[in-house]
């Protein structure tokens, strides 16, 4: 197998190779219409919504470094070059162009910017939803669930090849961009996963595990172009904020009372002896 497919495999474990039973993802509420009806597609049609990278909260998501290959590096300049017919038939034209010599590829800028802009566009429409390891960390309670006002959703992670937990992948933290090397488009997926699952080190108290898509990718989860479709998932248990209002709470049980799912509700309190939360039945 691939090097860089069992590098990739370890590296980004999904959640069910991590030996995980549930993901978190914390959100802010409010009574606003437009607000309830982005939770009731969650909570009562089963669809999981995906973001694009422009409205991620780091700026650095989905940047890489390209490793153009040198003029005597001939397996890269092979890869290379596959990957530039493919961009070259993917943008609609239907013949590469003639006459050009390896150096021409190399050294003009032109080929380059179209590969790499190209490149951008293709990570453009990428959608992605965030999750995290643990509903306590009271960082994700003040900032995604807007000072413990929101709440927090437990997902199950089984073992079905259908479902969306069980697919998520983790992070990885580093100083630097993910470096892409040639072929990157013409040979194997996971070269192009690696700047979706890349964040900075100051990143790394999230433990963060994301699932992704595109609606351009084939043999994709069922999907409506923006959101993944939960129907092979579950909602195990909704964690309210310790500052969120009783009507705000009575809201999101009655989105969940008309859904698919059957979770158990529970409210926050603070630890009497420690910086914790602790959780009691709604």
């Amino acid at each position: 197998m691939d090097e860089r497919i069992l590098e990739f495999a370890e590296t980004h474990k999904t959640a069910q190779e991590a030996g995980l039973s549930g993901l978190y993802r914390f959100l802010s509420f409010s009574l606003d219409d437009e607000a309830i009806k982005k939770h009731e597609a969650t909570l009562t049609h089963g669809w999981l919504y995906h973001t694009t990278r422009e409205h991620l909260n780091d700026p650095h998501d989905l940047n890489f470094k390209i490793n153009w290959p040198a003029i005597d590096d001939e397996p890269r300049i092979s890869g290379y070059i596959e990957d530039l017919k493919l961009s070259i038939a993917l943008s609609g034209v239907t013949k590469f162009p003639e006459g050009l010599t390896v150096g021409d590829l190399l050294t003009d800028e032109q080929y380059r910017n179209r590969f790499e802009s190209e490149l951008k566009a293709y990570y453009a429409k990428t959608r992605i939803c965030c999750f995290t390891t643990s509903k306590t960390n009271p960082l994700f309670w003040a900032h995604y669930a807007q000072s413990s006002t929101g709440y927090c959703l437990r997902f199950k992670v089984g073992d079905s090849d259908k479902s969306i937990f069980s697919n998520t992948r983790k992070i990885h933290y580093s100083n630097e961009y993910p470096t892409l090397d040639f072929p990157i488009i013409s040979s194997n997926a996971v070269s192009t996963m690696r700047p979706i699952l890349r964040k900075s080190l100051d990143w790394i108290y999230e433990d963060e595990y994301r699932s992704f898509f595109s609606p351009s990718w084939p043999l994709l989860l069922g999907n409506n172009g923006h959101s993944l479709s939960l129907s092979n998932d579950e909602i195990t248990d909704v964690y309210f904020g310790l500052n969120m209002g009783e009507a705000h709470k009575a809201k999101i049980v009655e989105l969940v009372s008309k859904g698919p799912f059957k979770p158990e509700f529970w409210n926050s309190q603070l630890d009497d002896g420690d910086f914790q939360l602790r959780f009691n039945k709604y």
